[in-house]
């Protein structure tokens, strides 16, 4: 289970995974009733998944990390990232690790997270204007020529939209255009020789 303030408002609210091949994660407020847009959906089995509760981005709003996993077939483990658009508590995530709490040491504890440190990497990634109005451009700035970079265009349910692996030089631009769909919020996973780059991307 998960125990944490998951609708920002104050209280703590329940998380846990059916279990089941339905793959969904039941989400219960603190008086016992269902929450709004709950359950959530994701594809195969879920229970093979340990999702989280944090502020992925320091935007000050909780985010939900999950996932399923293909134990009958390919192994396949989509992972999914749901921005709740509530306010993140952090102090009230008394277990924000779906299983166990991140010190291993007991269920209530103080939540904890481990320090990161900043990686550094050769390639320069920017994507423009950002917001727009569904034409974005890349500029990528590599170290290395001639290196084939692969571009995936992600929906806020882990859909992959646009995939496409390209031949770039050094300080080339690439365009994304998902003018055909929906406004709202899209990731930008690029990943290149050296990095793995994922950034927001939001069509108005």
């Amino acid at each position: 289970i998960i125990l944490a303030d998951l609708d920002g408002d104050n209280e703590i609210e329940l998380m846990w995974d059916d279990n089941t091949s339905g793959a969904i994660y039941q989400g219960y407020n603190h008086d016992g009733t269902v929450m709004d847009g709950w359950p959530l959906d994701t594809q195969f089995y879920s229970f093979f998944i340990n999702p989280f509760v944090t502020d992925v981005n320091n935007d000050g709003i909780t985010d939900i990390s999950g996932g399923g996993c293909d134990v009958n077939g390919t192994w396949d483990s989509p992972t999914y990232l749901w921005d709740t658009g509530a306010d993140y508590h952090p102090e009230l995530s008394e277990l924000p690790v779906f299983q166990y709490n991140l010190q291993h040491t007991g269920v209530y504890v103080t939540p904890t997270s481990a320090n990161v440190q900043d990686i550094i990497v050769e390639d320069s990634i920017n994507i423009s204007p950002n917001p727009s109005n569904g034409v974005f451009s890349v500029n990528i700035d590599l170290k290395q020529n001639d290196q084939e970079i692969f571009v995936d265009i992600i929906d806020v349910n882990g859909k992959i939209i646009q995939s496409s692996p390209i031949i770039l030089n050094s300080n080339s631009f690439y365009e994304i255009n998902i003018s055909d769909h929906v406004e709202g919020v899209y990731f930008v996973k690029i990943m290149t020789n050296n990095q793995l780059y994922f950034q927001k991307i939001i069509k108005r």
